[in-house]
């Protein structure tokens, strides 16, 4: 269960996310069918991915003014939609529900849902560069785009040995290896924009990177539990892709009893690792703990 302040920190710029993409998609794109698949593969979601920018960033700054930074912040959660949205197709993980409705490539046919992720790849690092930021240097943004970029390319490089490794027996150093890949890059990146949004330096990126790291191994372990123990219509998702196409999980590895046990674990590493930040970082801590609870 999230603290009263976790929580109202969540609602309060989950909603902020949710206005600045509507804004960014009737503004984005002239076809109406592209901007209805950007629309519907938007809706929903937990919107972590920029709370995780905007919390981030209020560690390094407790006085950084975050509903300036909420459009910036926006660019990482497009990512993660792309992301998503070509993971869903018939060739990669073959799903049919994502966020409690029917993927994009179910609704609007396998070439749209391809375009729509290419889409919001694409705008995301539009949002970035030309979102106005008076403080913001041109050396900080460009490290933002390189640090999204870096993580783009790492999640391709993970979805690709996810394909691979399917239907074969892989050890756990690979399947870590694999969610470092597919989940902590972005984790990572996210942390890094929010680094440079409030002008953290080097030791700021070290800290936010040893805590994305090991809050993104979570996350993974988490998704991979619910897998086995999650309702479909609660999680939202599709839960037997991984199942049917005999695709490594921690519970499949290690099973659910260790499982468990190791996301608890990887969840208190994550905490301890910002514990520098003192409250800031009480609630990047408190956020990884309402990971491992979540129950979607």
């Amino acid at each position: 269960m999230a603290s009263q302040e976790l929580q109202e920190f969540i609602d309060r710029y989950r909603r902020a996310v949710n206005i600045e993409l509507t804004r960014f998609t009737s503004d984005f794109y002239q076809v109406q069918e592209l901007e209805e698949a950007v629309s519907n593969a938007l809706w929903g979601g937990k919107r972590l991915r920029p709370i995780l920018v905007l919390m981030s960033a209020a560690a390094i700054d407790p006085a950084v003014d975050l509903d300036r930074l909420v459009p910036i912040s926006c660019a990482v959660e497009m990512i993660h939609i792309f992301t998503l949205v070509h993971d869903d197709l018939p060739g990669m993980d073959d799903a049919e529900l994502r966020h409690g409705q029917a993927c994009t490539h179910i609704k609007y046919g396998e070439g749209v849902a391809i375009l729509t992720g290419d889409a919001l790849l694409n705008q995301a690092f539009a949002v970035v560069r030309s979102t106005p930021l008076p403080g913001l240097s041109d050396k900080r943004r460009l490290n933002i785009i390189g640090h999204l970029s870096k993580a783009c390319a790492t999640v391709v490089e993970g979805q690709v040995c996810d394909l691979a490794y399917a239907g074969k027996d892989i050890s756990i150093e690979e399947l870590e290896g694999l969610h470092r890949s597919k989940t902590a890059a972005l984790l990572e990146a996210c942390c890094h924009t929010g680094v440079e949004l409030a002008g953290g330096d080097s030791d700021d990126l070290e800290r936010l990177t040893e805590f994305a790291t090991h809050f993104g191994l979570a996350y993974q372990i988490k998704d991979d539990i619910l897998s086995v123990t999650g309702d479909e219509a609660e999680v939202g998702k599709t839960l037997a892709t991984d199942t049917e196409a005999e695709k490594a999980t921690y519970p499949r590895l290690l099973g659910l009893d260790k499982s468990v046990e190791l996301l608890n674990e990887t969840t208190e590493r994550a905490a301890l690792s910002v514990s520098y930040y003192g409250k800031a970082g009480k609630l990047l801590a408190d956020l990884a703990f309402w990971c491992r609870d979540r129950t979607r």
